[in-house]
């Protein structure tokens, strides 16, 4: 039986706790580890603390104190011990995490994850992944995975009361035939682009920059193709990847693909980086490409929009929906299609110039605000 730890403390912003609350909110962050899922909560629990009708509780495994550690002013934090193995996490969450709700009073358990704990009472699933990942993979134990996923965001779909969808798109291609009846339990709450994300006021280098924790569905490797033949004509350009390489073997191939390129004076893995870090990134590169194959929302486009980042983007999935007009699109799978489209704002000032002010106009799109005010509606309702 993992061990409890414990709260850690209570949240300072609870006058409110002493009877005034009328929805406990039990957080399921245990697949939050980084990314998408941290950038997140790290938004959004504060704004939900805000509201005098929510009282918090967050549910961690406690390698991830060191991260969520800053949300105690804003939560409850219940920090737990177990194997951190995929099949040791499921079965905690399936059958630990109903009995931590039930203690705890929960009245609503959200998850911020496709999938969650089946037997919780008042179940709130976040979409936030598409399975069509599992199209891009030809390795058989990531096909396995993305096979459980798939499955388990199906069966929490079904038995949820409700379920967040990040963007239009991530409501289509989870509701085809025959699940289009689940259409009725989705409600889109677009994610927000955190304030300190803001157009500069200096030059721009002679980077291209990427961000986002590596994995194939993030396609650097046509990237780095495109890359190696922009070289031939631009000899001045550098490639810098900023994210965390959670997918090893992936993230092999792409050191190996730049050492036989022998560019490797021209590209730079940064790994994680810090927000701060990251805006100064958007504000300084000549342009930032995201050529992801599939996502349903795209956390670093709306970060490089609100700075004003003249931007490359894939044509795929739920990007023109989040992008609009604001960027250059390329089909992220034909390396010709790439260079053209970075190669436009290479060459054209008056395009960057263009889109860079579209940018910063489409960013203002996204709030996190709104998403809170929305969210903490959902679980009023839900509560009920």
């Amino acid at each position: 039986m993992p061990r409890f730890l414990g709260q850690v403390r209570l949240c300072r912003t609870v006058n409110a706790f002493e009877g005034c609350l009328s929805v406990r909110v039990l957080i399921n962050a245990l697949h939050s580890k980084s990314g998408g899922g941290f950038t997140y909560l790290s938004n959004i629990v504060p704004l939900l603390a805000r509201d005098p009708q929510l009282e918090l509780h967050l549910v961690l495994h406690a390698n991830q104190l060191n991260q969520y550690e800053g949300l105690a002013d804003f939560a409850r934090l219940h920090i737990f011990r177990f194997g951190e193995s995929m099949s040791r996490t499921f079965l905690w969450e399936q059958f630990v995490l109903p009995l931590v709700a039930r203690i705890v009073e929960a009245d609503v358990v959200y998850s911020p994850a496709n999938y969650g704990p089946l037997m919780a009472r008042h179940s709130i699933l976040l979409a936030r992944n598409s399975l069509s990942v599992v199209m891009k993979e030809a390795r058989p134990t990531k096909i396995a995975y993305w096979a459980a996923v798939a499955f388990m965001t199906l069966v929490s779909m079904f038995v949820a009361r409700r379920v967040v969808a990040v963007s239009n798109y991530t409501v289509s291609s989870l509701t085809r035939w025959p699940f289009t009846w689940l259409k009725s339990k989705i409600t889109v709450v677009n994610h927000g682009i955190n304030p300190e994300f803001h157009p500069g006021n200096g030059e721009r280098g002679n980077a291209l920059l990427a961000v986002g924790d590596i994995y194939i569905q993030k396609n650097y490797h046509t990237l780095l193709d495109a890359f190696c033949r922009l070289l031939e004509r631009y000899p001045d350009l550098t490639l810098t990847i900023a994210g965390k390489p959670l997918d090893t073997g992936y993230a092999a191939d792409l050191y190996a693909t730049v050492a036989e390129r022998g560019v490797g004076d021209k590209v730079t893995f940064l790994g994680h980086v810090r927000p701060s870090e990251l805006c100064r990134l958007y504000q300084s590169c000549r342009i930032f490409v995201f050529p992801s194959t599939v996502e349903t929302f795209g956390n670093p486009l709306v970060e490089a929009l609100a700075c004003g980042t003249p931007t490359a983007c894939s044509n795929r999935t739920a990007m023109p929906e989040i992008a609009g007009d604001a960027v250059e699109y390329f089909d992220p799978e034909d390396v010709d299609s790439m260079c053209r489209a970075v190669e436009v704002l290479l060459t054209d000032p008056a395009r960057r110039a263009e889109l860079s002010e579209r940018a910063v106009r489409r960013a203002a799109d996204f709030s996190w605000v709104r998403c809170a005010e929305r969210l903490a509606g959902i679980f009023k309702e839900s509560a009920r």
